[in-house]
């Protein structure tokens, strides 16, 4: 999944944990939304095939065991799925190569 609220300058990131936490991005909302969590697993075989999918289209990328599932992912899909049995895979988009460069990170991973 991509998330706009994961957005890296340089590299794609992309993560890789087996069970990420859920990061509460945000700031001044009611102490509810702080406690909510989505413990969805992640999925590193497919985070590595994603990622060298991407290394093989030239782009550089950071893997990354330790990154937690931000609001734009948990958010959506804790309504879609909310027994967050879904494995995921996050990955970053970067504002500032524009979006022809954005959407070919997300043709790269649907060919």
């Amino acid at each position: 999944m991509f998330s706009a609220h994961l957005d890296a300058a340089d590299d794609v990131l992309i993560t890789a944990g087996s069970h990420p936490k859920t990061v509460h991005d945000f700031y001044h909302f009611p102490d509810e939304l702080y406690q909510i969590s989505y413990p969805a697993p992640g999925e590193p075989v497919l985070a590595k095939q994603i990622a060298d999918t991407f290394i093989n289209a030239g782009i550089k990328v950071n893997i990354d065991a330790t990154h937690g599932w931000d609001h734009g992912v948990w958010i959506p899909l804790r309504l879609m799925y909310p027994q967050a049995n879904i494995p995921i895979v996050q990955i970053s988009i970067n504002t500032r190569v524009g979006t022809t460069e954005n959407y070919r990170y997300g043709q790269l991973i649907t060919s």
